[in-house]
């Protein structure tokens, strides 16, 4: 008679590892100064727009107003949320995963698997490389739902950082 050496055991929860005490690398430092010269052009095209609004009165005085009101707070909120959003971004590189974390109202810290990472991209957008930063994308197999985008690397550390996730995939593909 074969014999059954079946195991289930319990694993307390408060026993696990959080991923909230994992110390997070910030990102780049100007990660803000990117962000703000982007949102700096979105408040240039607010201006404008309330500018020819006053001018040619397209609707009417009392919306005037509250458009002006509105682009003002908006302006506002624009200037400082990139540099408290910058706080709350990190990244970290364990053997097995990656965790990236950001969000000052909704946060979000995302554990991926290298097994699961199918390939990474490194992007660079104008505004990017005048602060000479870029992103780095990484997919999985459940598709753009799963999709975690970390920005404000340098170059040689997105370059570094594929790499090594490509070699960890790989090496896990092989187990």
């Amino acid at each position: 008679m074969e014999e059954n050496n079946f195991s289930n055991n319990v694993i307390q929860s408060s026993l696990l590892p959080r991923a909230e005490e994992v110390a997070f690398e910030l990102l780049h430092p100007n990660l803000p100064k990117v962000h703000l010269v982007f949102n700096s052009c979105v408040i240039l095209i607010l201006v404008v727009l309330n500018i020819l609004n006053y001018q040619f009165n397209w609707v009417n005085p009392i919306l005037s107003y509250i458009a002006l009101g509105v682009t003002s707070i908006v302006s506002l909120l624009l200037i400082i949320y990139p540099y408290n959003a910058y706080r709350y971004k990190g990244l970290a590189i364990r053997e097995k995963d990656i965790i990236f974390k950001e969000g000052i109202f909704f946060q979000n810290i995302s554990i991926t698997p290298y097994k699961r990472i199918q390939h990474c991209e490194i992007d660079q957008g104008p505004i990017d490389r005048i602060f000479s930063l870029c992103t780095l994308q990484l997919f999985t197999a459940a598709g753009s739902s799963s999709e975690i985008n970390v920005d404000g690397l340098s170059p040689d550390k997105a370059a570094t950082i594929k790499q090594y996730i490509m070699s960890k995939s790989t090496l896990d593909e092989e187990e």
